[in-house]
């Protein structure tokens, strides 16, 4: 994928609400998850392979042209500092963990520098998420084998 034909690289500088609005897409399994795939690969100090496992995929545009990208995947199993810090028992944490996501990726592209552009990134996708969540959940008669009911964070997110 070449930059020159996809990404705009002229500087974003300024306070968030000279941008605002922004736009927010799902990309998984569209046409524009390999903007995402190349944007986190060449941009993201980690990286991108391909991620095991489900997960949600995020662009931000601003003026139809994509300036960041996040997402999320559900929580690991086992992560000894959290599990110690939030002190859970093991029922707790077989109950409460479909709950917790993990924000696995997140990119501003370096050639934008929004003032609380972050911020507001992570509060609008963790909406998107949530809302996305309990449509999913009262939409859905029927659970996946041994799924209970509820609102779990991680009902939306695509294999």
């Amino acid at each position: 994928m070449n930059d020159n034909n996809l990404l705009n690289t002229r500087p974003l500088v300024g306070k968030l609400k000279d941008y605002l609005p922004l736009k927010i897409r799902l990309v998984n399994k569209t046409p524009l998850e390999p903007v995402w795939d190349h944007m986190v690969r060449k941009y993201h100090y980690l990286g991108y392979e391909k991620m095991i496992g489900p997960r949600v995929k995020h662009l931000v545009f601003h003026q139809d042209t994509p300036i960041a990208a996040l997402s999320y995947n559900r929580a690991a199993m086992r992560v000894g500092v959290r599990d110690a810090f939030l002190g859970w028992t093991e029922e707790q944490k077989r109950k409460l963990l479909p709950h917790v996501v993990n924000n696995n990726r997140f990119l501003i592209l370096p050639w934008v520098k929004i003032r609380n552009l972050a911020s507001h990134l992570l509060s609008r996708t963790l909406k998107l998420l949530f809302s996305a969540d309990i449509k999913t959940n009262r939409s859905n008669s029927q659970n996946s084998p041994g799924e209970k009911s509820g609102n779990k964070l991680t009902t939306p997110i695509q294999p």
